[in-house]
């Protein structure tokens, strides 16, 4: 899947798609475990370790008020978005049939 900034959220190559959940919308989303800084920005790692890490802007860290323990959230329309813990999991159930 390639997102705005032309990073690609890639699992790893004996794993199924993202987790995807629901509340009145569908969404896929990660658990962030680390944000790893390096000279291209900040590499997002997933408590999931079968999704390779992303890399995203620095920017996008700072502006979306990213942190460690929050969700990575694709859309449906592939866009990918940024939800604090508390207010994803108050808000969003892993769908039936689905593995996190």
């Amino acid at each position: 899947m390639i997102v705005p900034n032309g990073s690609v959220l890639h699992a790893n190559p004996l794993t199924r798609a993202i987790p995807t959940y629901q509340s009145n919308k569908t969404v896929q989303a990660l658990k962030i475990a680390h944000l790893i800084a390096n000279p291209r920005g900040i590499e997002l790692h997933f408590v999931d370790q079968r999704f390779v890490p992303m890399q995203i802007a620095s920017v996008c860290v700072t502006e979306h008020s990213v942190m460690e323990g929050g969700y990575l959230i694709i859309g449906e329309g592939g866009y990918p978005s940024y939800s604090p813990a508390d207010a994803f999991e108050a808000t969003y159930e892993l769908k039936p049939g689905e593995d996190a």
